[in-house]
């Protein structure tokens, strides 16, 4: 199995970026994430997917995830689907899963991986990843010096078995 990030060259300060607005405005708690919820961003990832897979042919599994920090989008689109699905999971498995279809017909054996971490763990009431979609938990709240069985690790394993209801594609990242 080949896994080949998507790392894009996102950066909102960048002046010369002349792609639609992604990030949320007047919202510095967010710095950084991107606005999901934004039909131009998904369909701007999905052509830069599709472009990268095609120029790289061995590419199995395509990751597109979130930035490495608790914040996230707060636009009104964003918070009413955070509010709908009861976790900020809901916007980005909605644009992940629009991506992964996109995808499918000209790459049928690629899976589109994303990180359930930090502010994402929690999984969506409403939307379920794609057959083609893959989560990955990221394991960044449990207690390593004991057993997954310990009650310390509890809500990381309630975690596991809610995602596990979603999805037959959850891998763990540890």
């Amino acid at each position: 199995m080949v896994v080949s990030p998507l790392y894009l060259p996102l950066h909102p300060s960048r002046k010369t970026d002349t792609r639609p607005c992604s990030w949320p405005r007047n919202d510095s708690s967010a710095y950084g994430q991107l606005c999901w919820s934004n039909s131009s961003l998904v369909q701007y990832l999905a052509t830069a997917a599709a472009n990268f897979l095609r120029a790289d042919p061995t590419a199995s599994i395509l990751s597109i995830s979130q930035n490495d920090n608790n914040n996230y989008c707060r636009s009104p689109e964003e918070m009413a689907i955070i509010e709908a699905e009861g976790s900020p999971m809901g916007p980005l498995l909605r644009a992940i899963n629009t991506i992964a279809a996109t995808l499918a017909p000209e790459f049928p054996l690629v899976a589109v991986d994303t990180l359930a971490y930090q502010h994402t763990q929690q999984p969506p009431r409403i939307t379920k990843p794609a057959a083609n979609v893959v989560i990955r938990l990221c394991d960044s709240s449990s207690n390593m010096g004991v057993p997954m069985s310990h009650p310390s690790n509890a809500a990381f394993v309630a975690k596991i078995k809610d995602w596990g209801k979603l999805t037959k594609r959850l891998h763990l990242w540890n």
